[in-house]
């Protein structure tokens, strides 16, 4: 999410996860910046960090679940699932940040800035 934190500037923040894997699995990743021009630059780059650390934590409990002869690891191979997981990390990287610029675009504009 975007909001006001104590002291100037705006705080970034995303948090991510998926439904496999465990609380401490999620991904978050936060950033102080001095307005919401500078939200707008960053956005892709905090999400990106917090979708992939996500991806991680999902590929680790499908790691998991294989272990217990269960999940998707009964039909594809270890590099199989790593690509997987790049690929699911960067489109949820993506789709934050359209999610995140959808509420700063706003706040832009209100604000008198384009």
């Amino acid at each position: 999410g975007v909001s006001g934190h104590t002291g100037p500037g705006v705080r970034l923040q995303v948090d991510a996860g998926s439904a496999t894997a465990m609380e401490a699995q999620r991904g978050t990743a936060k950033a102080d910046l001095g307005s919401l021009e500078e939200v707008r630059a960053s956005v892709l780059g905090v999400c990106a960090e917090a979708c992939v650390a996500a991806a991680r934590g999902h590929a680790g409990a499908v790691r998991m679940q294989d272990m217990m002869g269960l999940g998707p690891l009964e039909h594809m191979d270890e590099a199989e699932l790593d690509q997987w997981m790049r690929v699911a990390g960067v489109r949820a990287a993506y789709v934050a940040a359209d999610a995140c610029l959808s509420l700063v675009e706003p706040m832009l504009q209100g604000a008198g800035a384009k």
